[in-house]
C-alpha cells in the first residue's frame, strides 16, 4: 500500500513533556513526568492502537531511506461563547501548538508506519488546525515519495488503506 488514511475521533493533543522545576532544599531541577490518564497519553494510546491496526491491516512499514509525505489536520470543536464568531473550517488559534500534535504522531508511528520520524520529508498540504461544529478529530495522511523526490508514487485504489478509529 502507498497511502495510508487515517481519522481518530478523539480531541487531538500536543506531545506530552516533563515538567521542569527545583527542589528547594537541593536547588537541582528536577523533571516531573505527566500521569498516564492525562488526555495526551490517551491520545498517544489511539495514535498506538492505529499504528498496530494498520500493520494488521496489511500496511508494510515504510523502510529506512525511503522518505515519506505526511499530511495532519486537527479539528477542535466550536466553543459555546465562539458559536456565533468562528465557522467550520477557520483556523484554530487555540489548543494544542500544531508542532506538538505532529511530534505526537510521529513519535507513535516510528517502528511501525515507518522505521524512523526522520523520514518525514514534507507536510502536504501544511498541518492544519481548524474549528468545527462536528466531532473532534484527527485527520492523518501518510503517503510514500516517489524515488527521486519528485511529487508521490502511482497508486492504484487497492494501494490505500483507511482505518477509522
Amino acid at each position: 500500500m502507498r497511502e495510508l488514511n487515517i481519522i481518530i475521533y478523539m480531541k487531538p493533543r500536543g506531545q506530552a513533556r516533563s515538567t521542569p522545576f527545583v527542589n528547594r532544599k537541593t536547588g537541582k531541577v528536577i523533571y516531573q513526568y505527566h500521569d498516564c490518564e492525562t488526555p495526551s497519553y490517551a491520545f498517544r494510546r489511539a495514535l498506538n492502537s492505529v499504528a498496530e491496526d494498520a500493520l494488521f491491516e496489511g500496511w508494510e512499514k515504510i523502510p529506512e531511506g525511503i522518505p515519506v509525505a505526511l499530511s495532519i489536520t486537527a479539528y477542535f470543536k466550536i466553543p459555546k461563547d465562539k458559536i456565533n464568531k468562528v465557522f467550520d473550517g477557520d483556523d484554530c488559534p487555540h489548543h494544542s501548538d500544531i508542532n506538538n500534535i505532529i511530534k505526537a504522531v510521529e513519535d507513535s508511528f516510528n517502528k511501525k508506519i515507518w522505521k524512523d520520524d526522520r523520514q518525514v520529508t514534507r507536510y502536504e498540504p501544511a498541518p492544519k488546525k481548524l474549528w468545527t461544529s462536528g466531532d473532534e478529530r484527527i485527520e492523518i495522511i501518510v503517503r510514500r515519495v516517489n524515488d527521486n523526490g519528485c511529487g508521490f508514487e502511482e497508486k492504484d485504489d487497492n494501494e490505500t488503506a483507511q482505518i477509522i478509529y
